[in-house]
């Protein structure tokens, strides 16, 4: 439905897998293997959905060894 309103097919099902996902967040690696497309082709999504404001990015925290 999103590619007949013109989205690229990819983003619209890296989309569509980020709002269906049970985790809070998906690295490009978990999105890849979970699509079968590749890392070229989920950074263009990514890149497609920040523009148009529909993802973003966030870093994640990093544990510190104690």
């Amino acid at each position: 439905m999103l590619a007949d309103w013109g989205f690229p097919r990819i983003s619209a099902r890296v989309l569509l897998t980020m709002m269906s996902a049970d985790e809070d967040s998906l690295t490009a690696g978990e999105l890849g293997d979970r699509l079968g497309v590749s890392p070229s082709a989920i950074s263009g999504a990514v890149r497609y959905l920040m523009q148009v404001g529909l993802l973003e990015r966030r870093p994640v925290p990093r544990l510190t060894p104690q």
